[in-house]
């Protein structure tokens, strides 16, 4: 059976299941609004390697927070967290944005969330080697 003739009755029920989280945790007038996280938006640096996590994405993660934290590479920092609290007190608790330049431009503090992609860093990579 095609997906899209369940639509009709996903999208409603959808619906249903936002509307009962926001109600749940969210009042009018805001007195019962949730309280997030203080360590949302923290920036940190996270180096250790856990031996069952060894990808590429981890290893150039870790290898570039190292950097940072030794003073090469001062705007950046890894595992910053971003939602935990937003929906309750254990949802999203490792939403976080992987790695990121924290810098300031125009007085402002701007973020720049990088996306590792694979064949894109190896290229990027071999570029520099050229340089």
């Amino acid at each position: 059976m095609p997906a899209t003739r369940f639509l009709p009755e996903l999208i409603p029920t959808l619906f249903e299941r936002v509307a009962k989280n926001l109600a749940e945790n969210w009042s009018e007038d805001f007195s019962g609004f949730r309280i997030l996280s203080s360590k949302n938006w923290c920036l940190r640096r996270e180096t250790d390697i856990a031996c069952h996590n060894t990808s590429d994405e981890t290893m150039l993660e870790k290898a570039i927070a190292i950097l940072a934290k030794e003073d090469y590479l001062l705007e950046w920092y890894n595992q910053i967290p971003v939602a935990s609290g937003l929906l309750n007190s254990t949802a999203d608790r490792r939403a976080a944005l992987d790695l990121a330049r924290v810098f300031v431009s125009r007085g402002r503090r701007q973020t720049e969330e990088i996306i590792y992609h694979r064949a894109l860093w190896m290229n990027l990579l071999d570029w520099g080697k050229l340089q």
